[in-house]
């Protein structure tokens, strides 16, 4: 079974150039909420605001945020707002190269059945960044003084869930493209061996 493309009405250059637009926003985003994180690193909070995101109940999420200063706090919420943005670029962008990969996989007339799984795979960088959104917006009503149960425990599932999504995406990239260059270079050796035999 084939998913339709998120992204048809893209012409093939606009897909090149927000292909690579939103990598190198999503990079620039990445590296800002990581020195940002450094800020958020207590004994509590060993890995910053991941933590945060799985503490998974309210009292390791009273005890994190009782670990941040007024400082550590205001960049946690920085790190938050951040976060939204960076949420749609790399959603986008693992989605883009995805469904790319995917194109040029069924071009090659081979692993046909690894190129359709990447058509649905394509759609799962945007749940993601959707339950990212999700997950951001419970933990500013922590951030805020909320003491609910609710808000902590759905921070943990949509943030774990998140990262499966994410990922798979990855681990559909990686061996996506290891695929697609063996077969292009497998291509290339038979081309030569032909052409010497001619």
């Amino acid at each position: 079974m084939k998913f339709d493309n998120p992204f048809s009405w893209l012409s093939s250059r606009l897909y090149r150039a927000g292909l690579i637009t939103l990598g190198l926003i999503t990079i620039v985003l990445f590296v800002v909420i990581s020195i940002i994180n450094n800020y958020l690193v207590t004994p509590e909070a060993p890995a910053g605001i991941i933590s945060f995101e799985l503490a998974g109940n309210i009292n390791a999420s009273m005890s994190i945020l009782a670990s941040w200063d007024e400082a550590a706090k205001v960049y946690a919420g920085l790190s938050l707002v951040i976060d939204f943005a960076y949420l749609i670029s790399y959603g986008l962008f693992l989605s883009l190269a995805c469904h790319m990969l995917s194109e040029r996989l069924t071009q090659t007339g081979r692993v046909i059945r690894f190129s359709d799984i990447g058509s649905f795979i394509s759609w799962l960088p945007l749940v993601a960044a959707l339950f990212d959104a999700i997950e951001n917006t419970a933990l500013i009503f922590l951030l805020l003084g909320s003491k609910s149960e609710i808000f902590s425990s759905m921070a943990n599932l949509f943030a774990i869930t998140k990262f499966i999504f994410v990922l798979l995406a990855i681990l559909y990239l990686i061996i996506g493209l290891s695929s697609l260059f063996y077969l292009l270079a497998s291509d290339r050796k038979l081309k030569k061996q032909q052409a010497k035999n001619n």
